[in-house]
This record gives C-alpha cells, sequence and structure tokens, in this order.
C-alpha cells in the first residue's frame, strides 16, 4: 500500500470526503474528490486497529480481490462483465483507504439491469466479503 499523499503547501491531507454512501466490514464509504477537482470517486476509510488482524487480514484480502478482477479485466477475460475499479490503496495516521470507482449512476439504473448483470454484481460482491 501507498501512504495518503500529502497537500505541497502545508502537508495536510488533500483528499475531501464529501459524502457518506454506505458502510460495510471493511470501513465506511464516501464519495470524495481531490482538492482543485470535480471528479468524484469512492473512497472506503478504514480505521487501521492493529490489534484486530482478521478485519485487518479482511481489508488486503479485498484490496487483492480487487487486483485480481483489473488483471482479468485487462485480459479481456471479464470484457462483458460490471467490474469494480480499484484504483489503489494508501495507508497513513492509523487508517487505510482504497480509491474506487463510483458506481452511483450504474446502482440507480439497477432495475434496468437484466437477471445476468444482476447477478454478476451480487457474485462481486459475494467475493469481496467471503475469505478463508
Amino acid at each position: 500500500m501507498l501512504a495518503l499523499p500529502q497537500c505541497a503547501r502545508n502537508g495536510g491531507r488533500r483528499l475531501w470526503l464529501t459524502k457518506f454512501l454506505g458502510s460495510g466490514f471493511t470501513g465506511n464509504v464516501f464519495q470524495a474528490r481531490f482538492n482543485g477537482s470535480d471528479e468524484f470517486f469512492a473512497v472506503n476509510v478504514f480505521e487501521m486497529y492493529y490489534s484486530d488482524a482478521d478485519i485487518r487480514e479482511q481489508f488486503l484480502h479485498e484490496f487483492d480481490i480487487y487486483r485480481m478482477l483489473e488483471e482479468a479485466y485487462r485480459s479481456e477475460q471479464l470484457s462483458d462483465c460490471i467490474t469494480p475499479c480499484c484504483y489503489g490503496a494508501f495507508e497513513g495516521d492509523g487508517m487505510a483507504i482504497f480509491i474506487l470507482e463510483l458506481c452511483a449512476n450504474e446502482l440507480k439504473r439497477w432495475d434496468e439491469f437484466n437477471a445476468f448483470k444482476q447477478f454478476q454484481v451480487y457474485e462481486l460482491a459475494k467475493q469481496l466479503t467471503v475469505w478463508n
């Protein structure tokens, strides 16, 4: 994982969390943007309590799944599938985050998806929550 990016001017964080979207096993998800940008993305914020190794392991496992999905998508194994896009994982100051594609518009059209597309989303979500 990479360190959270710093602002050049004052050394502060340059990631703005603008809207709470939901929560899950590995933390809360927010709509976010960087300073000076109007492009929004999703950020999964996970507080790093090192004493809770199971949750930390789940977070790292989830990141591995995002990497596998990205590799499969780039190799065109998943070219016709809905796949979540993770732009990276960062760690710093007692927290870790995933920067994810914001798919809010796609999920608003859920009823327009055929049964196969809905099943794909369900299976991807299930893969992110099941671990050994």
